[in-house]
């Protein structure tokens, strides 16, 4: 309502109006001349937007006097009706008129009034209606209809931004002042949003079946709500020295729920919040983690300042085989003092009776988690550790205790026989499992390799022979362990080259192969590839020459050589891989070099013509050594190195001169 006017005939030194539009009007007079009667009169004029309904007018604060002696007056209040529309408005029937339109802030509750008005004989009360409406679903979101008369049976209805409303049951007035129910939501976005009824059955028959509704008029079918841009608030947020991940949104928006998360959810947090400076109290956490300040507190800049966190602690327990829940020691576990706490390290052990095997297991919630197992073999305890990073829930430990079983363990394979103590034995249950394999290193190798039905089971190797299988992989069961053990002749062969004696366009090689051989086993030289056949494999034992044993590892019965010619020293690698993957072979037969000085294997022994015979080798007389054909030519090129330096050259001819002169 707005004041128009203020008239009056009896009042002198009226005083105007100090604040109209606040709704409050303050008048004055300085003397009057009737004791009954009108003082004054307001005449207010109805605003076009006015919702329906009553609105009251008061007097407040009336000082009235006699000869300046106040007494007492009393004030009635006075009421003003604003109607739906006026009574050459209304159609027979019932009509249907909407609230006003309203301007909210976004996140804040709207209402939206409903009402029904009738006009004409029996359309005064009504008993059941059915109703449907329309809204912006992008700017408000449904919450739910009140206002129903108890006793009423309501269905109300909300899908893709339409929402239906039925009632039947009590009666009601018609009335074109009054409210029949009211229309809930949230606003959620700015901007103008329609509410709009688009149909209206009404009826006076306690039944809302098809066909008994009246159809209504709508009179006011739209109230449309301008949903106003909240205010946003700047949002710091401080984890001083704590390392901790405190996650939320920049700003806040007035009214509405700010929430901030921590991203690890297994500590206990304090946080010290203000907004607007005054101090509030954060909700939480949710199961997700979440604290909440309520949009009702939103309404300036928020500080959040984390100032404790402590990491959270759980229970522990102990279950039996039946899962039942029982004391510690009944099955052997002792727990430490103290509970289960995050980010710490818990460890319980158990002690193992004879004759007994455990199964020691874990979870937190429905999770398993992982035990490490730690054994004293002096005291028969094992510890078991579950990670700190892990305990994020009550702990809950499962040990089945049963009494240890035989379990068969069979061998087989080519070097089954090496086993010590025979080819079947029997291993204990939840103990390790030891054997022995007799071996030859030098001559074999071994692979060992165990098996229960299709599961392999590993086995461990240790020093002379000896292998386990842990405790972990016997396990009771009717399929036997199978350990597999193949003894393989290896000949452990390392071959080498260097250069020998140079000659006009080549270069003698020397070839040099070690090995451990049985009694009777010799390295043999095949014949030179490209076609030529020969009866006769070469046989050259160096075993005398420790020189000869440089660079070799291990323990060597001899070094077989021989001197084979190649294009340049360049060629000595490719050449003595050539020999090594095709002319080095294993075979009987042993030809023992005598290093003597009598390099030409004369009858006469040792004289000049010797070391002539060197002086020729190694100024390059000869320019090959004849392999198919002159076997002594081979043997006198190995001989040549008197001085056992795996080279040929003039020390090796001073070294027979120095022989021959000090009559040796």
């Amino acid at each position: 309502m707005t004041l128009t006017s203020i008239a009056s005939d009896t009042l002198h030194g009226f005083m105007p109006p100090a604040d109209p539009a606040s709704g409050k009007i303050t008048a004055a007079a300085a003397e009057y001349y009737t004791l009954n009667g009108t003082l004054c009169t307001a005449t207010f004029k109805i605003k076009e937007d006015a919702a329906y309904g009553e609105y009251q007018i008061g007097l407040t604060d009336v000082i009235l006097a006699d000869d300046d002696k106040p007494f007492d007056v009393d004030v009635t209040a006075g009421k003003v009706t604003v109607s739906a529309a006026g009574a050459d408005d209304l159609e027979n029937g019932y009509s249907v008129f909407m609230d006003s339109d309203k301007t909210v802030a976004a996140g804040a509750d709207v209402d939206v009034a409903v009402g029904i008005a009738g006009q004409g004989e029996g359309f005064d009360k009504y008993t059941n209606y059915e109703m449907t409406f329309t809204y912006d679903a992008e700017k408000l979101q449904f919450k739910g209809v009140t206002g129903l008369s108890e006793g009423d049976e309501v269905k109300a209805e909300e899908t893709a931004g339409t929402i239906t409303v039925c009632k039947y049951g009590t009666e009601q007035i018609s009335s074109a002042t009054g409210t029949a129910f009211t229309l809930q939501f949230t606003a959620k976005g700015s901007g103008s949003a329609a509410v709009k009824c688009t149909g209206a059955g009404i009826g006076n028959k306690g039944t809302i079946e098809a066909g008994d509704e009246i159809t209504a008029h709508l009179l006011d079918d739209t109230t449309v709500i301008t949903v106003a841009a909240p205010e946003e608030y700047a949002v710091s947020i401080s984890t001083g020295d704590f390392d901790a991940e405190v996650t939320g949104a920049g700003t806040a928006t007035a009214g509405q729920d700010y929430t901030f998360t921590v991203s690890d959810p297994y500590y206990d947090y304090t946080f010290a919040a203000t907004v607007g400076g005054v101090t509030v109290t954060p909700s939480g956490p949710d199961e997700n983690g979440a604290y909440t300040i309520p949009g009702s507190a939103v309404s300036g800049p928020i500080s959040i300042t984390l100032t404790e966190m402590t990491p959270k602690t759980y229970t522990v327990s102990v279950k039996n085989a039946d899962g039942e829940t029982v004391q510690p020691s009944t099955v052997d576990v002792a727990l430490p003092e103290g509970v289960p706490t995050y980010k710490t390290d818990y460890a319980f052990t158990v002690s193992k009776a004879e004759g007994y095997v455990y199964a020691v297991s874990a979870k937190i919630g429905d999770e398993a988690v992982t035990l490490e197992p730690v054994e004293n073999e002096e005291t028969h305890t094992v510890t078991y550790t579950i990670a700190g990073a892990d305990i994020k829930g009550d702990v809950v430990i499962t040990v089945v205790k049963t009494e240890a079983q035989d379990v068969t363990v069979e061998f087989e394979g080519t070097g089954k026989e090496k086993v010590v103590g025979g080819t079947i034995k029997t291993a204990k249950e939840g103990q390790d499992f030891s054997f022995t394999v007799t071996q030859d290193t030098e001559h074999y190798d071994y692979s060992v390799t165990a098996a229960r039905g299709d599961e392999s089971v590993p086995v461990t190797a240790g020093e002379n022979g000896a292998y386990t299988i842990a405790a972990a992989y016997i396990t009771a069961g009717e399929t036997p362990i199978t350990v597999t053990v193949n003894e393989t002749r290896n000949y452990h062969l390392q071959v080498l080259g260097s250069e020998y004696v140079k000659m006009d366009d080549s270069v003698g090689v020397l070839v040099r192969v070690t090995g451990a051989l049985f009694e009777g086993e010799d390295i043999v030289w095949d014949s030179i590839a490209g076609g030529e056949a020969s009866n006769e494999a070469w046989h050259f034992s160096w075993s005398t020459a420790e020189t000869y044993k440089a660079g070799f590892e291990g323990d060597v019965d001899g070094v077989w050589c021989r001197v084979l010619f190649a294009g340049d020293s360049g060629s000595i690698n490719s050449s003595v891989d050539y020999w090594k993957r095709y002319h080095i072979k294993v075979s009987t037969g042993n030809q023992a070099l005598d290093y003597n000085y009598n390099v030409n294997l004369s009858e006469g022994g040792v004289d000049t013509n010797d070391a002539q015979l060197v002086w020729n080798m190694y100024n390059a007389t000869y320019d090959q050594v004849p392999v198919n054909t002159d076997q002594v030519m081979q043997t006198k090129f190995l001989l040549a190195d008197t001085n056992q330096d795996m080279v040929l050259n003039v020390l090796d001819s001073s070294a027979i001169v120095n022989y021959i002169i000090n009559g040796q």
